[in-house]
């Protein structure tokens, strides 16, 4: 075939997710979604459901709307600018995950 090493083995890696993706959930924070949506695609699962909203007075609220119980879970949220509010969001995902 006409494809790198590298893509071979990312190929490998994507094929071996997909066997296990009953056991794969990915979230995304509100830092990134259309990368959160582009690894879900690649890996061919849905992004996990979750809400990430803010409260009126601006704190961050965090709901994850589906059972993750013995699932293998996945948070993608960069730290970039407005590092603070970022980085909130990921540690109530964690947190509440």
């Amino acid at each position: 075939s006409d494809m790198t090493v590298e893509e071979l083995r990312i190929e490998e890696a994507t094929r071996k997710a997909k066997q296990h993706s009953g056991g794969i959930k990915v979230f995304s924070g509100n830092g990134n979604l259309a990368l959160s949506l582009e690894i879900a695609r690649s890996l061919g699962i849905n992004l996990g459901k979750a809400t990430v909203a803010r409260f009126a007075d601006g704190e961050c609220n965090v709901v994850i709307n589906e059972n993750v119980r013995g699932k293998d879970c996945y948070v993608i949220q960069p730290t970039c600018p407005p590092v603070n509010d970022n980085m909130m969001e990921l540690l109530l995902m964690v947190s509440t995950l």
